[in-house]
C-alpha cells in the first residue's frame, strides 16, 4: 500500500527528525519507527477531537511513541489526548505573520457575510447557509461570499443553497491565497464573519480573523442548534 511504501522511504532516508500529523501519517511515521527504531518522530496536534475510530486509536499510539507532542493550541491539548507522563509538550501556533487591521465599516450598504476554509463536513457550512437564510429573509439585500476548496461537504453546500432559493446571494469563490482574501476586504469589506464550525483546535480562519480584524466575528458552535 502506498503508507506502507512511504514508510519503507522514510526509514530508507535516515530523517533526522519526523514530525506526523493527520492519522494517515502518523501511522506512516509508526510503521517507520518500527522499521527504523532510533528514527526520532514528533506527533502535531492540530483539532480538539478525533475524526473517527482509527484516528482516535492511531493519534494515542503516536502520542506513546513520539518524543513530543505539539499542539496547535491550548484547547487541542486540553481536550483532544491524555498527554503521556514526563512527555515534552509545546503549543506552537499558526499565527507566523502580522497585518495592519482593516478599518472596521459601520455604514456599509448592505449585510455583508463571509466565511474562508474548506467544504467540509466539520465545517457544517449547511448550517451556516441556513442562518444566513433565516438572516435575509429580515435583509434581502444581504450577502454572503464563501473562499475556499471543495471537500467532502461541497455536494451539501450546494444543496442547501438551491433548498433555500439563496441564487446569487451566496457567492462560491473557491480557494484563494490568503492575501488575496485580505485584499478582498480591503477592497469589499464585511460586516460578518460566519462560521458554524463543529469542532477545532485553533483554526487557520481564527487566526486570519485575530491578525486582521476584518470583520465582526459571528462564530457559532453546532451545540447551539
Amino acid at each position: 500500500s502506498q503508507i506502507w511504501g512511504a514508510a519503507r522511504d522514510i526509514s530508507r532516508q535516515k530523517p533526522d527528525l519526523l514530525v506526523m500529523s493527520l492519522w494517515r501519517s502518523v501511522l506512516t511515521g509508526l510503521l517507520a519507527k518500527l522499521m527504523r527504531p532510533s528514527l526520532p518522530i514528533v506527533l502535531f496536534v492540530h483539532n480538539s477531537e478525533d475524526a473517527h475510530l482509527m484516528d482516535r486509536i492511531v493519534t494515542r499510539l503516536g502520542a506513546f511513541a513520539s518524543r513530543a507532542i505539539w499542539f496547535d493550541s491550548d484547547g487541542s491539548m486540553r481536550e483532544r489526548l491524555p498527554v503521556p507522563r514526563h512527555k515534552p509538550v509545546s503549543v506552537i501556533s499558526y499565527l507566523v505573520r502580522k497585518l495592519d487591521p482593516l478599518p472596521l465599516q459601520e455604514d456599509l450598504p448592505r449585510p455583508e457575510f463571509v466565511f474562508w476554509g474548506r467544504l467540509s463536513r466539520q465545517k457544517n457550512l449547511p448550517l451556516a447557509i441556513d442562518l444566513f437564510a433565516a438572516i435575509r429573509k429580515e435583509r434581502p439585500d444581504a450577502k454572503f461570499t464563501i473562499f475556499g476548496p471543495d471537500g467532502d461537504d461541497t455536494a451539501s453546500v450546494h444543496e442547501a443553497i438551491a433548498a433555500s432559493g439563496l441564487g446569487e446571494s451566496v457567492t462560491l469563490s473557491g480557494p484563494r491565497p490568503f492575501l488575496d482574501i485580505v485584499d478582498h476586504l480591503r477592497k469589499k469589506p464585511a460586516t460578518f464573519y460566519l462560521q458554524t464550525i463543529r469542532y477545532a483546535g485553533m483554526a487557520l480562519s481564527m487566526s486570519l480573523i485575530h491578525i486582521s480584524e476584518p470583520t465582526r466575528l459571528l462564530s457559532l458552535s453546532h451545540a447551539v442548534f
